[in-house]
């Protein structure tokens, strides 16, 4: 879908002559990503010029940070025994937050994993 498809499914009766005023206050305030109903919004700030890429909400938009950290280091090849290591938490915590996030995603694999962790790139 275009950037206008995206922003009118999020944005009912945008106007396309400038940013939704919420939109441009989240960006103002807060310097992560937007993450709406239907889509998530990523921005960068170049020579006072603002850069919004967009793209559809996806399963991996709902992993905590915790739970993002860990499966992009279980995506990366590394063992729950490492990235309990790496995280200083113990190999059951590890594994607890493996299966929240195999739940999450809808997968059951590494494979899966990096196939969902791709679409929020």
């Amino acid at each position: 879908m275009s950037f206008v498809a995206l922003m009118q499914e999020e944005f009912e009766g945008w106007p396309r002559q400038k940013l939704p005023t919420s939109l441009l206050e989240h960006f103002m305030t807060v310097q992560c990503a937007y993450l709406g109903r239907h889509v998530a919004v990523s921005s960068r700030l170049e020579q006072r010029l603002l850069f919004l890429g967009v793209r559809k909400r996806c399963a991996a938009d709902g992993l905590t940070p915790r739970e993002r950290t860990v499966a992009e280091l279980l995506a990366r090849g590394d063992t729950h025994k490492d990235i309990a290591a790496i995280l200083s938490r113990s190999p059951a915590t590890v594994r607890n937050h493996i299966q929240a996030i195999y739940d999450k995603l809808q997968v059951g694999n590494v494979a899966g994993l990096i196939k969902a962790l791709r679409l929020a790139a």
